[in-house]
């Protein structure tokens, strides 16, 4: 990537950072009218337990007592948050950090104003009997690799003098294509399809894991995005915003069942 698109704004406040900001204390900012101001989420996928801290701070009030009115649409195959930033039609994503570095690298103004997971989940399975020991044992394997991901995979083929683009194929997965035998190595998180590969595995092989965190190359997921434009003329919902967001991962934490329900 361009060094010149790499000089990017971020605030990283991990989970320690939002619950030291939900400690705060709030105030009656608001609107022009007087109201509560207007902001919209949109999620990085589906809704799933990935994003209850959002949902828990919006049905338990904590967005309404920051004077916020909070509107959380979900993502999904055909939702692209970035171009909903671009174009105005939402003031902050959950993304995976790498999809800032790309973004940014594109040319977007897009910025990280919070870093929600403190560890990153993300992992590439494979069986064992593909003969992989490491890295550069992928020179020629068939990767299935999500958007957003790719930085932290690409960082790791460099790492060994190699190229992702040239030293392997790359494809957008289809779960599905990991189990019938098409891919080698699959993305996969260690909360949702790590379980599913080892639910479906009829095999006798065992499913095991690369680790990004272990390698040193990874980018942590679930980054609460906008745009520099955006943070520059809302810095204090910002702040309001991070703080029920904190308090609402408070409430999960502390009310597991609840928040499933």
């Amino acid at each position: 990537m361009r060094s010149s698109r790499m000089k990017f704004v971020v605030l990283v406040f991990g989970v320690l950072g939002l619950l030291a900001a939900a400690c705060g204390s709030s105030d009656d900012s608001g609107g022009a009218s007087g109201g509560p101001d207007k902001v919209k989420l949109t999620l990085q996928w589906v809704t799933q337990a990935q994003f209850a801290g959002y949902h828990a701070a919006l049905d338990q009030g904590f967005y309404a007592d920051e004077n916020l009115d909070v509107t959380i649409q979900s993502g999904g195959p055909d939702i692209n948050p970035i171009q909903l930033l671009i174009s105005g039609d939402s003031d902050i994503v959950i993304q995976p950090f790498g999809v800032v570095l790309t973004s940014r690298d594109a040319g977007a103004d897009v910025v990280s104003m919070g870093q929600v997971f403190e560890r990153g989940a993300f992992r590439l399975v494979y069986f064992d009997d593909l003969g992989i020991d490491g890295v550069p044992d992928w020179a020629g394997k068939t990767i299935g690799l999500w958007g957003g991901f790719e930085p932290k995979v690409s960082a790791a083929f460099g790492k060994y003098g190699m190229n992702v683009d040239s030293d392997a194929n790359i494809f957008s997965q289809g779960w599905d294509m990991f189990l019938d035998g098409q891919l080698d190595l699959a993305s996969a998180m260690t909360y949702n399809e790590y379980a599913q590969a080892l639910a479906g595995n009829e095999s006798d092989r065992e499913i095991l894991l690369w680790n990004p965190n272990e390698e040193g190359t990874n980018t942590l997921e679930d980054s609460l995005v906008t745009t520099e434009a955006w943070l520059a003329a809302n810095p204090d919902i910002a702040e309001r915003f991070i703080r029920a967001t904190g308090r609402g991962w408070i409430y999960c934490r502390d009310n597991p069942d609840s928040c499933i329900d």
